[in-house]
């Protein structure tokens, strides 16, 4: 409980890191509800300079009245389970009261709200995957705390949850630059955690910049969806993938070895340039293999760990497949933990791939690897939303069409040459443990569920 009020009400909610949906589990919600409820009424909304206020005003009178509409709206869709109190010196001001509100399905918020407005969700413990799904879904993920004393339990919501800063048994607000580096995922962040060891890499010369060209690509209808063929492929590629992904790095590497071996023996292919390719395997057994722990306050550890974004469009034509380019580009995507879409940009390039592609798919789990056969229509994959990251050597045309793209912006990895050339392919999860667990017996967290 006050790891929530901390969460939810510090500066009036109004961090970007605020907690704003509540999971309790049914066994346990009517009991917690009762003390948050009793945590609540003895906060005090007033002015800031008084110090025996809890929570300020908002920012000003425009963020005042969309909280406020939001929380009339909750009256008609939700249940409210408490609300604080203003006082009388609270008429003049852009003051919002601490809500809690009690909603079925975390769809029924449109959007953020950012105020001191909780919403309580309750679930079976059996749905727990549901739970991580629906979390993931929603497309934000910037932070995201677990209390549990059973350590695989807080292991598997931090491995299966698409957020950037996960917390466990303590507040999620408040990172520290170099302890708690910050940053989320998809329509919570693009780039590397601000305070952490790969910032600075960002903002160098390692990422060459690329031409906007022409916009060949933009002709292509991009209003229709994909094929059948292509969404099975992406709607099957999910559980796949994150398989991928949890796989020791040794072993995607062992498998991507003979892969590279195969492709020597490949007559279109320029040996020497596949053969470079096993550089990359190299830099992800250092990257993919470590835990960086970062500096903490005693009896709280502080981890950074590099992981797959999802499923990569690999966009090739016959010069960048014969000359290795592209195949170097397959390759760090793979090793990376990443599915691949590869498509062509022209029927030889397309018959091409599924040569190459049928190599890969000899030592790779099935179904991580899709060819994908309408290159008249690349623009329909440019903004399918399920696509993560996209590989080419030419990036004629893609700029027109990536702009129309909704959610989340995808990086568009070019040529990289350098010891952190997998950095664009990964991202960055950080996971900071109260080891104390709150006062309790610090043996619980080793205990596992039967």
């Amino acid at each position: 409980v006050d790891s929530v009020i901390q969460s939810a009400f510090l500066s009036a909610g109004q961090r970007c890191s605020a907690l704003r949906v509540l999971y309790l589990q049914e066994d346990v919600a009517d009991n917690m509800l009762s003390m948050l409820q009793g945590a609540i009424d003895t906060l005090k909304v007033g002015y800031p300079w008084q110090l025996n206020s809890d929570l300020g005003p908002v920012i000003d009178g425009k963020a005042q009245k969309i909280l406020q509409a939001h929380s009339a709206n909750m009256r008609k869709e939700a249940t409210l389970v408490t609300k604080g109190s203003l006082t009388a010196e609270c008429e003049n001001g852009a003051f919002i009261e601490p809500q809690v509100y009690e909603i079925q399905h975390i769809n029924q918020l449109e959007r953020e709200v950012f105020g001191p407005i909780l919403h309580v969700i309750r679930y079976k413990a059996a749905d727990i995957k549901q739970v991580i799904q629906d979390v993931n879904n929603t497309g934000y993920g910037l932070t995201l705390g677990v209390h549990s004393r059973i350590k695989q339990f807080a292991d598997e919501v931090f491995e299966q949850t698409k957020v950037g800063n996960t917390y466990i048994n303590r507040n999620i607000v408040g990172a520290v630059v170099g302890v708690n580096p910050f940053g989320g995922h998809g329509l919570s962040g693009t780039g590397f955690k601000a305070g952490g060891p790969h910032y600075l890499l960002r903002f160098t010369d390692l990422w060459q910049s690329v031409d906007i060209g022409d916009n060949s690509i933009a002709k292509a209808q991009t209003s229709q969806p994909v094929s059948k063929d292509c969404l099975q492929f992406l709607n099957n590629i999910t559980g796949i993938q994150h398989t991928w992904d949890q796989t020791p790095v040794a072993t995607r590497c062992d498998a991507l070895t003979k892969v590279i071996s195969a492709l020597e023996g490949n007559q279109q292919l320029d040996k020497a340039r596949v053969a470079l390719s096993q550089n990359r395997l190299t830099q992800a057994n250092t990257l993919f293999n470590d835990v960086t722990e970062l500096p903490g306050p005693t009896g709280e550890t502080n981890e950074l760990s590099l992981h797959a974004r999802g499923v990569a469009l690999l966009i090739a034509d016959t010069e960048s497949l014969t000359n290795g380019h592209s195949i170097l580009q397959f390759i760090s995507a793979l090793v990376s933990g990443n599915g691949v879409v590869v498509i062509g940009r022209d029927q030889p390039s397309h018959d091409l791939i599924s040569s190459i592609a049928s190599i890969f798919q000899g030592y790779i789990p099935a179904g991580l690897v899709h060819v994908a056969g309408e290159f008249d229509d690349m623009g329909k994959w440019l903004l399918h939303n399920q696509i993560a990251l996209i590989a080419c050597h030419d990036t004629n045309g893609l700029w027109p069409v990536l702009t129309k793209r909704d959610g989340a912006i995808v990086p568009v990895i070019n040529h990289v040459q350098s010891q952190f050339a997998l950095l664009p392919y990964a991202i960055e999860k950080t996971k900071t443990n109260n080891i104390v667990a709150t006062g309790g017996n610090a043996m619980l967290l080793n205990l596992k569920e039967s």
